[in-house]
């Protein structure tokens, strides 16, 4: 665990690289990431380590063409980077291949995120079950709290538990030092005026990401700021794969100013030249918080975090000063008279966004999203059951587990045969004592 804009990524090329280079073969190392963009973002890291060395990095993940993803697997790439929904296909229709029973290393990037929640448990199992069992299991995160340290001891102590081992190069939930945190308390009716009079204040050659919880505020507010004169745009999940990338290297050219973006953009991305970041609304937990502030003051350059607040977001906002230690301090450096004055003239492009969306569709592409998301996890929670009942099989099919269903049956036997519930004989009163020691 360490740090987010730590370096965790040349953490794990690097060491990768120097040992692939010593005998380059077939699929040497498998890469995990739980989003697309971070998933591209360590594939070009590695592609720019390698240097001169001839290193084939291919990329799985969702939204691009399958059958150009799976004809990579046909050329042996050296390094496979890619999501768990991805690679567990791959495996799936191409195990008989073999492709990845020779990996030395496996690499878990975000580890909180891909084995602190069930959306990943079917995409993991069978990964985990189609590749070398010699490997060596890296998890790398910057927040990985006990549960999660829980889980990745059993899932290693299965493989090789002489070699476990567990490094925290810095307490959970850690910020960087650089970084500069502060709140800005608002009505929660002028929320847009004070975000878009932020935005203004930026210098032509800051940068500056903004986050949401939901997809339709982050659509609809970039729409908005649009509208008013600032250069921004906005990554989601209900934008094409393609658009997602694109959208994300304007953003790092400069092309444009302002990223409006949900929480498919707090993990890993690393945009060093990120100035400041804006919550426009908190997250709902710790973690995903300092994420999101995670995404300026990276490899010890200065940042700013200014988190939107209202009347709502006050117990929030000590709970994560708590969690951080870090006491927030109020931004001064907006007028907020200003700011509120421009009430009606964000309330009409507001209407006029709005408008925008219907016309252009995007409340068909946001129901698309959210169905292919419910059916998802439907599938997801079906397997988890499966894997509960194959557990519980498991379980009493073990001597272990036959033995305490024996001693409970015969324990119930035993009180059973005394008499009724108000026979208070000797024997009962000796159980009875002997139940309360």
């Amino acid at each position: 665990m360490s740090k987010t804009g730590s370096g965790k990524t040349a953490t794990f090329a690097l060491p990768i690289i120097q040992s692939l280079a010593k005998d380059m073969f077939g699929i040497y190392a498998l890469i995990i990431t739980p989003t697309r963009e971070l998933a591209l973002q360590i594939r070009s890291h590695f592609v720019a380590l390698a240097g001169d060395l001839p290193l084939r990095v291919a990329l799985l993940t969702g939204g691009l063409d399958y059958l150009k993803q799976a004809h990579i697997l046909d050329k042996k790439p050296h390094v496979v980077v890619g999501t768990p929904g991805r690679i567990e296909a791959a495996m799936r229709l191409f195990s008989n291949d073999g492709y990845f029973k020779k990996i030395k290393y496996l690499v878990f990037d975000e580890a909180d995120r891909l084995l602190g929640t069930s959306d990943y448990t079917l995409d993991m199992d069978i990964i985990l079950k189609h590749i070398n069992p010699n490997r060596q299991t890296i998890l790398f995160s910057a927040t990985m709290n006990s549960q999660v340290k829980k889980l990745a001891k059993i899932a290693m102590q299965k493989i090789n538990p002489d070699k476990l081992f567990i490094f925290d190069a810095c307490r959970l939930y850690s910020t960087a030092d650089q970084l500069k945190q502060h709140y800005l308390f608002m009505p929660q009716s002028v929320r847009d005026c004070y975000l878009l009079e932020l935005l203004e204040n930026l210098k032509p050659e800051e940068l500056c990401m903004v986050f949401f919880c939901a997809i339709k505020d982050c659509e609809l507010a970039m729409r908005t700021c649009r509208l008013l004169g600032i250069n921004c745009d906005s990554l989601h999940a209900s934008k094409p794969q393609k658009e997602r990338f694109r959208v994300l290297q304007k953003f790092r050219n400069r092309s444009i100013q302002v990223l409006f973006a949900t929480d498919v953009g707090n993990r890993g991305l690393d945009i060093p030249s990120v100035n400041m970041v804006v919550n426009y609304d908190l997250p709902d937990t710790t973690d995903r918080y300092v994420h999101r502030v995670g995404r300026t003051a990276r490899a010890g350059r200065s940042g700013l975090s200014v988190s939107l607040i209202s009347q709502y977001d006050v117990s929030r906002i000590k709970s994560i000063e708590a969690d951080t230690r870090v006491k927030m301090e109020k931004w001064t450096g907006l007028d907020e008279k200003k700011a509120e004055d421009r009430l009606y003239q964000v309330a009409e492009k507001r209407v006029q966004a709005k408008m925008e969306m219907l016309d252009q569709g995007f409340q068909d592409a946001f129901e698309d999203t959210k169905n292919r998301q419910r059916l998802t996890r439907g599938l997801r929670e079906e397997a988890n059951v499966f894997y509960e009942m194959q557990y519980l099989n498991k379980l009493k099919s073990g001597n272990k587990w036959k033995s305490k269903l024996k001693d409970l049956h015969k324990r119930e036997y035993d009180e059973g045969d005394q008499g009724s519930d108000n026979d208070d004989g000797p024997d009962r009163k000796k159980r009875r004592a002997d139940d309360d020691e």
